[in-house]
Order: C-alpha cells, then structure tokens, then sequence
C-alpha cells in the first residue's frame, strides 16, 4: 500500500498532473475509502504530488482528485498546501476555494457539523481552516488573488452560510445543536472581521426575533456557545449595529440573559463597554441601556459609571470622547432608572456621588469638561429631588453640540420611544459601508455582484429574504422640498395644556405669564384624576404649590378650580396627602383663609371617599343581564302573551357592592385635626379670637364622622368627638356652639345601633341632656332648632337598639 501511494505521487508529479495519473489516484482512493485506511492522509499527499505537477492550471479530473474525499479535506488540503505551491497552483487553488463558496458546498459542511456537543479537536482545527483561509491566499496570492477571495467579502460569504443554517437550526428547532457556528462567529471576531460576518446574521435576526420565539431560542443559544476570546468583539459590535431600541430591548431578544448567567459577558457589558471601549454607533447608548434596564442591571452598572464619573483622577485622565460617551450613558441611564423599583434603593448613593462629581467638574479647567459636568449634574440632581422645585440647580453654560446631544436623552421617555420607532420603521436594514463587491443570493447559488455600495437590482439578499438597500448619503436631504406658505397662518398665544405633572408644576409657578399659568391650573385636576406614574413623588408639593397659589390675575373660577385641584390631590393620594393637609392647618405662617380652605378640603375629600367610584366609561363596573338561552325566552314570551298585569312596578337594579375607599385612611382625616387646638400661635387661637375656624372645624369633624359611616373605626372616632366637643358645649360664639349640635347628629347618624348602648352609660347620655337645655333654653333659635334635630335623631336610633 504504501509503495502504490509512493508511486502514484511520483508519477503525478513527473507526468505533471496528467488526466491518466489522476484518475489513478481518484481509483486508488476510493479502493481506500472502502476500507477506511489513512484516507485523508493518502489524499493529502496525492494532491501534493498533484500540485507540484500543475505547471499551467488544473484541469476537470485535478479538481475531481482535490474534492473526492469531501469539501472538510479539500480546505485542508488547500490550507496546507497554498504556501508551498507554485504560482500556478496557488492561482489554480484560489479558484478551487471560490467555486466552493459560491457553489453552497460550504453551507452544506457547515450544516453537516451542527451538534450540540462540545468541538472536538477535529473541529476546532476545521474551524481554523475556514477563518484563517483568507489570510493564507493574501499571503500567498497578493495583489493576482481575486477581490472576492479577500477577508471582508470571505467572511460575508462565511456568515451568509451560516445564516442558512440558523434557518435549517430553527426550522427543526434544534437550539442547541449551534456549538460550531458560534466558534466559526467567534473565531472571525479574534481575527477582525466580526462585522462582515455578523452583517448578515443581525439582518436575518432582526426581522425575526421579535416575531417568532423559537428564532429568540436559537439566537440566544448562538451567542451564549461564543468562545471567550471573541466574546468582546461580538458583543461590540452587536451593540453598535442593532437598530436602537429601549423596552422592549431588541438586544435582549437577541441575548437573552446572557449577562445574568456569563461572567465574562457581564464583565464586558458592565464595565468594558461602559467605561472603556467608546463605541461610535450612535444606537450603542440606547441598546445598552436598553439590555441592562431588561436585565434589572442598571442600578449596579449607573453607581459603577457614576463612580468614575465623579472621580477628579479619573477626570484628569480621561479623554474627551470617553467623557462624553459615560455622560451619555449616565444621562440615558438615569432617565430610564427613575422609572425603576430599585430607584429608592439606590438614590441616596447615586446622589452623593453625584454631589462629588459636580465639584469635580466645576473646578476642571477644562472647559469642555466642565460644561459637560454641569448638564449632566444638574439633570440626575433634578431628577433625583423632584420634590424641592424651588431649589432645583440651575447652571449657566453654553449649548454646544455636546450638550445637546446629551440634554438629547434627558427627554420624557415617551417621546424618546416615539422617535426610536419612527427610526425604526424607516431603517429596514442594517446599514454596512464600505467598498468592495456585494454577494447576492440567487436561486441557484450565490453569485458576486461588482459594485461598491450594493447589488444592481436595487437590494441585498440576505438569507432567502430580499433586503431593501438604501443610500444613505442623501436620504436625508430636504433640499429639494418646498416650504409651505405659512404668512397667513393665525398665531396661536394660548399655550397647550400640560400633559406631564412636572409640566403643570412648573406652568402654576410661572407667576410671571398668566397664560401659561391659567392653562396649567385648568388642566390640574383632569390631570391628577388620570393618576400618572409619578403622582406619589411629586403630590405633597404639588399640594403645597396649589394651597399658596394666588390669584394674582383676577381669573375666572379661580378658587373653585384650585380647590377641585387639591381634592383631586387628596382622594388619588390620601395617605401622602391627608398628614400633609391635617398637620399644614396648625402649622405657622397661613392666614385665615387657608385655613379654612385646608378644612373644606379635607372634608370634601373625605365625603368623596366614602361615596362608591363611580363605573368607568369602559364598561368594566357596569353589571350585564345574565343571557337567556332560546327556550326560556321562548316560555317567558307565553307567560307574558297570557298573563295579565294591572300595575308594574319600577324595575331596580340591585347595587353594586364596592370596597370603602375611606375606612383606611379615615383615621389620618380626622385625629391629628384634633391634636393642637388648644395651643395659640402667633396667627392661630381657636379658643380665642378664631372662633369662626373653631366652628369650621366642629363642622370638619363632623363631616368627616359622617364619612366614616359604617366603618370599624366609627366608634372610637365617636368616643374622641365627644371628649373634643365635651369643653366647647357652653362658648360664647353661637357658631361654635352650632358645631358642636352639628357633631353630635354626626356622631349618632355615624355611630353604628350596638354601640350607642355603651355610649350613653358614658358621655353621651350628659351630652344629649345638655342638648335637651339647648332646645328649651338657648337665645339662638337655629341652635334650638338643631338640637331638636339631634334630639329626635337619638330617639330613633335608641328605638333600634
């Protein structure tokens, strides 16, 4: 055997590659196949032998002898054998390496090694082959190697194989059986060409992640299986060329928890990307934020960035661009983590670090930096201490290109998705520059396409889907459109209603512009009604804002629409709300007439409260007749066909049983009004000269026991009312002495039958004895009136028990 082999060489390399001595080799090899000998090694040295007989090109039966043995042993074969050859032969190979990759052979050996299992050492060595391949024909060919050989326009072709098997991956749902397309991915991204062959992938991933679950399976399996040295490079470039989007991430479609369950991949995404690497993409910051905001990653990566971005060593050292890329991402970040759970958690730290890096910036002297600082600290500052308008930091600096770019990102997250999506439906594919040729995908094959921008039929097949190209060096130029003639148009002075709550807090604080502030007040309460996201951190000052709020233009309505205002505030928010209302009425510096507003609207709230929410304009509190089937409505109509009716009552639909919104919060309404009524201050003295706000506030009370009707807490709030009127029976005022009868209807309209009993064995007998002397004796005749009320009210209540 080894003697025959020795000699086929021979006479393969002295007859200089003949058709009869090849086809000897070919016999020779298939003879050894059935036996399965030292097959690949007897086929490298036949094209050895073979080789070194080619003097002018290879002919139909050389190429025979160079795949007969399968596409794995010819790229080895030409792998380890291009350097040695001839010119020649290397030309000869070179076409041999092309028509292997446009004739689909590639994709088929590509799709013959899907496993799930581990790469053996075979594989790895084959997936050496195929990305090292390119190089090793530059070196050898030069400038004689054909354009579509070298590595940009290789690798496309090498993704657009692998493509075609994630398509076969997915067809069969095989998920895990992608272990050597990853390494081939992986290995291209070490050797530099990780965007010529994640071009095509990303397309085809793209338009189908989001859509089907099983592609999401397949692409997060690809890209977990990635070797740890290409790891970096994929990753960056994934994040730079996918289309932007925030929630939901596309990126994380594409990758999964890939942070969450790779060390190495948290590593590079965590702090690489963030603090290191500056990609140029301008849909980095939004994919990245976008991916860790899904992965509940934020909060660690924003302390991490703000951590170096606060540091006066790291600032002294850092570049320009890298500034500006971790301010662009603690700007991004910051807007996106507000709307966390975990916000509250982090505040504090992010605040102090915060405060260490605007005196960092501010004392920089560099200029860029410093402005930068300042745009960037006043906006996580701001967002940090919503509640403190009036201390808000603003800087003085000047609006560059940088700065507004950033300011860019601090945008409502609301219009910053409104224009991620319109970019998105623009941008049907991923935009690949560069020169070179583009590769088409026809029915038959792949053919190469000379050009430098696309293929001449107007698109780029990726995959088996036609992928619209676009120019992308004018498309968007405006230049040739004409303006509309806009000189008739009526200018408009009344501002547009705010639709943000942070908006209507600034519109009722602009005191200088009536306009703006008359619109803000009108759309307070349909605002507050609609209860956005952030009511519970902005509602206590917004309260504070409406209750000082002046009318300082005369306009229409004004107390009527401020005080709807601030129950709206108090019934959406009662539990923030009602301390900061019952505490506020003793507090220093209010006037009589904000006091007594504080007493309506607590006793408004509270009557709202306790009334059932009304059934929303959808339908979902109203109650549907039950449906009849054909047979009952078939006996009913006979019955009544035969029924005679004299008189037919009204038809009541029985009510809806609802939970008591007030039973909770009642107690916060009603006790601390009770707790300092008996300590002066400098503008308060109910027991003195305030006797019309003592009076208000026996009626407050009142209102507030009456709210409470049927409620488990009525009857210690019954108890308190009466030891508060007990030393209020005998004033002066007839007012006082009004609400305190007022009260006590309250108190027994309120009180629930079974507990009257043990009130009367205590206050409440002397209470309604008082009240008999009221109705015989009192010079007031409403306050005799009232007390005839309360005393008859009793009655019927006692008669129940």
């Amino acid at each position: 055997m080894e003697s025959e082999l020795l000699q086929l060489s021979e006479s393969l390399e002295s007859s200089e590659a003949s058709a009869e001595a090849i086809e000897s080799g070919i016999r020779y090899l298939k003879a050894l196949k059935s036996g399965r000998g030292r097959l690949e090694s007897c086929h490298s040295a036949l094209c050895v032998g073979m080789l070194a007989g080619i003097k002018s090109g290879g002919s139909k039966t050389a190429s025979d002898l160079l795949n007969c043995c399968g596409t794995k042993a010819a790229l080895r074969v030409v792998y380890s054998c291009i350097g040695q050859s001839e010119l020649s032969a290397a030309l000869w190979l070179s076409t041999e390496v092309q028509a292997l990759l446009t004739s689909g052979r590639l994709t088929a050996l590509f799709r013959d090694e899907l496993s799930p299992a581990p790469l053996s050492a075979d594989l790895e060595q084959l997936v050496g082959v195929v990305c090292r391949l390119p190089d090793t024909l530059s070196n050898r060919l030069g400038r004689q190697l054909s354009p579509s050989l070298l590595p940009p326009q290789y690798f496309k072709m090498v993704g657009l194989s692998i493509a075609d098997c994630l398509k076969d991956v997915a067809a069969t749902s095989k998920c895990e059986s992608v272990v050597f397309l990853s390494a081939l991915i992986g290995t291209a991204s070490v050797l530099g060409q990780k965007e010529p062959v994640l071009g095509p992938l990303l397309s085809l991933l793209i338009d189908h992640v989001t859509r089907d679950p099983v592609w999401g399976r397949v692409s997060q399996s690809l890209f977990s299986h990635l070797p740890a040295a290409g790891l970096e490079g994929a990753l960056e470039t994934i994040v730079s060329t996918t289309p932007s989007s925030l929630r939901p991430s596309l990126l994380h479609s594409m990758l999964g928890d890939l942070v969450l369950i790779n060390q190495r991949a948290k590593f590079i995404l965590t702090h690489k990307l963030v603090l290191v690497r500056v990609p140029s993409s301008p849909n980095a910051v939004y994919n990245l934020i976008g991916y860790l905001w899904s992965c509940d990653m934020l909060g660690e990566t924003l302390k991490l960035a703000l951590g170096v971005w606060s540091d006066s060593s790291a600032l002294r050292h850092m570049a320009d661009r890298q500034h500006l890329w971790i301010s662009s991402v603690l700007m991004l970040g910051i807007n996106c983590f507000k709307e966390s759970d975990k916000f509250e958690e982090f505040k504090p730290k992010l605040q102090r670090l915060t405060m260490v890096g605007m005196e960092a910036h501010i004392a920089s002297p560099v200029e860029g930096l410093r402005r930068t600082g300042m745009a960037v600290g006043q906006f996580i500052m701001n967002t940090l201490r919503p509640m403190e308008i009036d201390k808000q930091l603003q800087f003085e600096y000047e609006a560059t290109a940088d700065v507004k770019t950033l300011l860019e990102l601090s945008r409502p997250m609301t219009k910053i998705q409104e224009g991620l999506e319109k970019l998105r439906e623009e941008r049907s594919y991923i935009c690949e520059g560069g020169g070179g040729r583009d590769i088409c995908e026809g029915s038959g094959g792949r053919d190469v396409c000379e050009g430098s921008g696309g293929c001449e039929g107007g698109g780029e097949r990726y995959g088996g889907g036609m992928v619209k190209t676009v120019d992308c060096s004018d498309s968007d130029s405006d230049d040739d459109l004409k303006p509309y003639d806009m000189s008739d148009d009526p200018v408009s002075n009344v501002p547009r209603p705010p639709q943000y709550l942070r908006t209507l807090i600034q519109g009722l604080l602009s005191t200088k512009d009536p306009l703006k502030m008359e619109s803000s007040l009108k759309a307070a309460e349909e605002l507050i009604r609609k209860e956005p996201s952030d009511l519970s951190e902005v509602c206590v000052e917004l309260t504070k804002i409406l209750l000082h709020l002046s009318d300082l233009y005369a306009l229409p309505n004004f107390v009527s629409t401020r005080l709807n205002s601030l129950v709206s505030l108090s019934v959406s928010r009662p539990r923030l709300v009602a301390p900061f209302l019952t505490t506020e009425f003793y507090g220093p510096n209010y006037n009589l007439r904000q006091r007594m507003d504080l007493l309506e609207v607590i006793a408004t709230s509270a009557l709202e409260l306790s009334q059932p929410r009304p059934p929303s304009s959808s339908g979902r509190g109203t109650v549907r007749p039950p449906v009849r089937k054909a047979w009952e409505e078939v006996i009913q109509e006979r019955l009544k066909a035969k029924t005679r009716i004299i008189s037919k009552g009204r038809v009541k639909t029985p009510p809806t049983a609802t939970p008591n919104r007030f039973a909770d919060v009642a107690p916060l309404f009603f006790f601390p009004l009770m707790s300092s009524y008996d300590c002066p201050q400098g503008t308060l003295d109910l027991l003195g000269q305030d006797s019309l706000l003592l009076g208000n506030l026996l009626y407050t009370l009142g209102t507030i026991m009456y709210a409470a009707n049927n409620t488990p807490i009525s009857p210690a709030m019954g108890v308190a009312l009466l030891d508060f009127t007990w030393a209020l029976r005998y004033h002066s005022a007839v007012y006082v002495r009004q609400g305190v009868l007022y009260s006590l209807a309250m108190l027994v309209s309120a009180t629930p039958t079974h507990s009257l009993r043990s009130q009367m064995e205590g206050g409440l007998g002397e209470a309604l004895q008082w009240t008999i002397g009221v109705a015989s004796d009192d010079a007031d005749v409403q306050c005799r009136t009232l007390a005839s009320h309360v005393l008859s009210l009793s009655q019927t209540k006692l008669k129940e028990v």
